[in-house]
């Protein structure tokens, strides 16, 4: 299985801890670094990163775990504790001759990832502002995105010692409890369904249940506890009740392994609503493999362009004017049925439903108010569209990443969280990737948020449906040299369609 892994070393001295880190390195393939940030953002939020420990040897950080933990609560830590770069190369040796990148002669127990979404939306020991009322210090496990009805997996072998099948009566609502060797014991919490018995033995990685959001819980996901017997008592965890931090056992997934596909990413652009002949000669010597176009697009122009580059994919996005009153879905399906049967009769088969719409100019505020009300609104939208083109696919719309704006848009991760299940629903999913430097073209909330999609959504296909450099000051020549770099990026990528430049 492929994985995404950093090793983070002191940078006083660095390459020697790159020579101690060699032989490693040539076996398993992680990449290194001195620098604690780029090991944070490497592949985020789905990487391990491997922190060689040794005394002072993050000065500027301090105490680096804790340091993670506060900056970057998402990733996994791998800590190897070693005083010197001989102590690092012989303890390393010892998971070469394992065969295991992650063994650890003092900590063998590992977790396997229990759902097919590997996205932690609440990590541990966070909020104890919350959890102090409960008589603990912070977050008791880790809550990972699991969408109602989706697989719960057992993280380890054990033996089922508790099934809890009454959603109100606890906390946790229907729960399963799995005791596994060594005296750990695993909760899995908020389900809708229960699939095991008490006193079975399970493998890891069987399905055990299906998620919810029962019992004291909001909006579906898994909650995840991890204990070992006399924890608490032997001072190896602050946390009563023998709870310990889950995260350092967790062996993560990589998105290669969630989704698949054997076509590379399409060099695509986003086109206006007519096509001069310029613009045409451009595109064919371009070689541009895919362009979207809003439903405006003539035949003349939807045939001259498949003259033009006879291989061309295409996307159509439906809109309309939504900043001056609200738009309801009967609407909408009125307003866009004419171009969109008109174009499905020419061959179109991919349709962006609506644009942004966590901003004000795009309905936001009037005809919804949050993600749920616009997810409604999409599932409507999307019954009714469906009957006019039955074989045509249809995309979930890239929203305007960022922060909320008062006023102008609502921040792009609380909308998506509201609209999950229309996401879902979705035949593909656009994400809308923006960045105004080269560093930020590589950053994963900036031009890779796709990255952070395909934690979300790892069985859907995703359509990057607008990408660009929004720098107003950046020239051409630069904007065309990142984006030749971005699309060599997005060619290994798995299970994205297209990717269309502004």
């Amino acid at each position: 299985m492929a994985e995404d892994q950093i090793i983070l070393i002191p940078r006083q001295g660095s390459w020697t801890w790159v020579r101690a880190a060699r032989d490693y390195a040539l076996a398993f393939g992680p990449n290194l670094t001195p620098d604690p940030d780029t090991a944070g953002r490497y592949r985020f939020p789905n990487q391990t990163v491997t922190v060689a420990l040794a005394p002072d040897a993050y000065p500027v950080q301090g105490d680096i775990v804790l340091w993670f933990r506060t900056h970057y609560p998402q990733v996994r830590l791998d800590v190897v504790k070693a005083e010197t770069p001989e102590a690092f190369k012989a303890y390393l040796a010892k998971r070469i001759a394992a065969k295991d990148r992650y063994a650890q002669p003092d900590q063998p127990f590992r977790l396997y990832w229990p759902t097919d979404y590997l996205l932690i939306t609440q990590p541990y020991g966070v909020h104890p502002e919350i959890y102090t009322r409960f008589g603990l210090p912070g977050h008791e496990g880790l809550d990972i995105r699991a969408p109602h009805g989706s697989p719960v997996y057992a993280a380890a072998a054990g033996e089922v010692y508790q099934v809890h099948d009454n959603p109100k009566d606890h906390a946790y609502g229907k729960h399963v409890r799995i005791r596994h060797r060594d005296g750990y014991r695993t909760i899995y919490a908020h389900l809708a369904r229960i699939l095991v018995r008490e006193g079975q033995p399970v493998s890891a990685r069987q399905l055990i249940g299906e998620a919810d959001s029962t019992g004291n819980s909001t909006g579906s996901h898994l909650h995840i506890t991890l204990k070992k017997d006399g924890a608490t008592a032997a001072g190896l965890t602050r946390f009563p009740k023998d709870i310990l931090d889950p995260t350092p056992f967790l062996v993560w997934q990589s998105t290669a392994d969630a989704i698949s596909t054997s076509q590379p990413c399409k060099v695509g652009v986003n086109c206006l609503d007519e096509l001069q002949e310029a613009d045409l000669k451009a595109l064919k010597q371009a070689k541009v493999e895919a362009v979207k176009f809003p439903q405006a697009l003539s035949n003349r122009d939807v045939q001259a362009l498949r003259q033009a580059l006879p291989e061309v994919f295409t996307v159509c996005r439906l809109s309309v004017e939504m900043s001056r009153e609200a738009v309801s879905p009967d609407a909408f399906v009125a307003a866009v049925k004419t171009d969109l049967t008109r174009l499905y009769g020419l061959g179109v088969r991919d349709f962006e439903i609506h644009h942004e719409p966590n901003t004000q100019t795009c309905g936001w505020g009037r005809s919804w108010r949050t993600g749920s009300d616009f997810g409604e609104w999409f599932r409507q939208v999307l019954g009714s569209v469906r009957k006019l083109a039955p074989e045509a696919r249809f995309g979930f719309p890239g929203l305007m990443p960022g922060e909320g704006v008062e006023g102008q848009r609502e921040d792009a991760d609380t909308f998506l969280d509201g609209a999950d299940d229309a996401a879902l629903s979705a035949d593909w999913v656009g994400v809308n990737c923006f960045w105004s430097s080269r560093a930020e073209m590589i950053a994963p909330e900036k031009g890779r948020s796709f990255e952070l999609y395909r934690r979300r959504f790892p069985q859907s296909v995703l359509m990057i449906t607008e990408c660009a450099n929004v720098n107003e000051n950046a020239d051409f020549p630069l904007r065309g040299s990142e984006l030749v770099d971005y699309y060599r990026d997005l060619r290994g990528r798995a299970g994205i369609t297209a990717a269309f430049a502004n």
